[in-house]
C-alpha cells in the first residue's frame, strides 16, 4: 500500500497533462444547462408551477416523439437540436452492440452503474430532496432504464427517433428541477458545497456510468468485448451526453480517457452517505423482487458486481456464505449461457428469459396505470434470434 505521500504524488502525477483538473471539474459544478434552462425560465414567465408540472407530467408519460399542442417556447427547444449525419452514423454502431448484449448491459446498470450513481455524495442529494426516497424511490430505475432503451434501440437517434425525443425529456425535466431546487426557500441548497443541481460535472459523472462503467460491469461478466466494440459503445454515449446538454468539450473522445475521467470522478466525488445508502437498499429490495426464490442471493449480487470499494462508499453489507456461493453461481451461469448460445433453439430461449426479466423489473414501478415499459420489436428480435457485430472499421470520431 503507498503512504499517503506516494498516493498524493501519484494522484498529482495523473492530474497533469489532463484537461479534467480539479479546477475545472470544480469550475463545472456551477454551470448548469442554459439553453435547458432558459426553456424553463421562458416557461415560469408564461405558466404557474402546477401548469409547469403537468406539462412535463405529460411530457414524461406520453409516448409520442413530441406530445401535441406543446407551448412554442417548448416547440423551439425540441426542434433546436439537429443531429449531424456522421453523429448518427457513429451512434448507430454503438445501438449494433446494444442489440448483442441489451440483456447483460441492463442487468450491469442496475447492479453496477445505479450504485455507482448513488455513491456520488453530491448528486444523489437532488434525488433525496426531489422525493424520490420517500415517493417510490425506484421509479427513477424504471425511467432510467427506458431512456437507456429509447436511445440505444436501432435507429432512436436518429431525426425522429424516439431516443432524440426521450433524452430532450430528461433534460428539460433536469432544468425543471435544478430550478424549483434552487427556487424553493424550503430546502436551502448550499450551492457553494453541492454545486448547482444537476450540474455539467455530474453530468459527466452520469455519462461515465453509462457508459464506461457498463463496459466495466461486462469484463466482470467475463464477456468479450473488443475495442473497437467498446470505443462504438462509448461513442453512442458521447453523442447522447451532448443531446443531454453537455458541452461537447468535456465529454471524453477516447477509452482511455474515459478511464482517466471516471477515476477522477470517483476520487473526487465518492462519499458515504445516508441518501446513497437509503437508495442502495430500495434498490436491492426491487432486486429481491426479481430475484423471487433466491431473494436471499441480493445483496451478494450487488457486491459481486460493484467490488469492494464501491460495495464499502453505498453500503452493501457482505453475506459471507452468499457471497461465496455468487460467484459459484456466475460461473454455472457462464457456462449455461455458452451452452445456450451454441444451440439457436437454447439461445431464444435464454434471451426470452432475459427480456421477461427486464418486463418484469420495470412494471413494477410503472404499473398499469402508466404505460408499460418498451422493448421495440427490432430488439426483441436481436435479443432472441441473432447476434449482431459492430463494423471492423474504427467508427469516426464525433466532431
Amino acid at each position: 500500500m503507498l503512504p499517503l505521500w506516494g498516493l498524493q504524488w501519484r494522484l498529482q502525477r495523473e492530474m497533469r497533462g489532463t484537461k479534467w483538473s480539479d479546477e475545472h471539474l470544480e469550475q463545472l459544478l456551477r454551470v448548469g444547462d442554459p439553453v435547458a434552462d432558459r426553456t424553463i425560465d421562458a416557461l415560469f414567465a408564461q405558466q404557474n408551477l402546477s401548469g409547469i408540472q403537468r406539462l412535463l407530467g405529460r411530457l414524461v408519460e406520453n409516448d409520442d416523439p413530441v406530445p401535441e399542442k406543446l407551448p412554442a417556447v417548448v416547440r423551439q427547444y425540441f426542434d433546436s437540436v439537429v443531429l449531424d449525419p456522421s453523429e448518427v452514423a457513429l451512434a448507430g454502431h454503438g445501438e449494433r452492440f446494444f442489440a448483442l448484449h441489451g440483456p447483460e448491459i441492463m442487468l450491469v446498470l442496475c447492479c453496477r452503474s445505479l450504485p455507482f450513481d448513488y455513491a456520488n455524495a453530491r448528486a444523489v442529494q437532488v434525488l433525496y430532496q426531489t422525493g424520490f426516497l420517500a415517493k417510490r424511490p425506484n421509479l427513477r430505475v424504471a425511467q432510467t432504464a427506458q431512456m437507456i432503451v429509447d436511445v440505444m434501440s436501432p435507429g432512436g437517434l436518429s431525426p425522429d427517433g424516439r431516443g432524440l425525443r426521450s433524452a430532450q425529456k430528461v433534460r428539460l425535466m433536469h432544468a425543471a428541477v435544478r430550478r424549483m431546487i434552487l427556487a424553493d426557500p424550503k430546502l436551502e441548497w448550499d450551492v457553494v458545497r453541492l454545486g448547482v443541481p444537476i450540474n455539467q460535472a455530474d453530468l459527466l459523472y452520469t455519462l461515465m456510468s453509462f457508459s464506461i462503467v457498463v463496459l466495466e460491469g461486462l469484463e466482470r461478466l467475463d464477456l468479450e468485448v473488443n475495442p473497437l466494440q467498446a470505443q462504438a459503445y462509448l461513442d453512442a454515449w458521447r453523442v447522447v451526453g451532448r443531446i443531454i446538454g453537455l458541452e461537447p468539450q468535456n465529454i471524453p473522445s477516447t477509452i482511455a480517457e474515459a478511464k482517466q475521467l471516471t477515476a477522477i470522478l470517483q476520487r473526487r466525488q465518492h462519499a458515504p452517505s445516508d441518501a446513497g445508502r437509503e437508495m442502495t437498499n430500495a434498490l436491492a429490495g426491487l432486486v429481491g423482487d426479481v430475484l423471487g426464490p433466491l431473494r436471499g442471493f441480493r445483496w451478494s449480487l450487488l457486491r459481486f458486481m460493484c467490488g469492494r470499494e464501491l460495495s464499502k462508499t453505498v453500503g452493501i453489507p457482505r453475506r459471507l456464505l452468499f457471497d461465496a456461493l455468487v460467484g459459484v453461481v456466475a460461473w454455472i451461469a457462464e457456462a449455461t449461457d455458452e451452452l445456450v448460445r451454441s444451440n439457436p433453439a437454447g439461445r431464444r430461449a435464454f434471451r426470452w428469459l432475459s427480456i421477461r426479466l427486464i418486463q418484469h423489473f420495470i412494471d413494477q414501478e410503472l404499473g398499469p396505470k402508466r404505460r408499460l415499459f418498451r422493448i421495440p420489436t427490432r430488439l426483441h428480435d436481436d435479443w432472441k434470434h441473432r447476434r449482431c457485430s459492430v463494423p471492423e472499421q474504427p467508427a469516426e470520431p464525433v466532431p
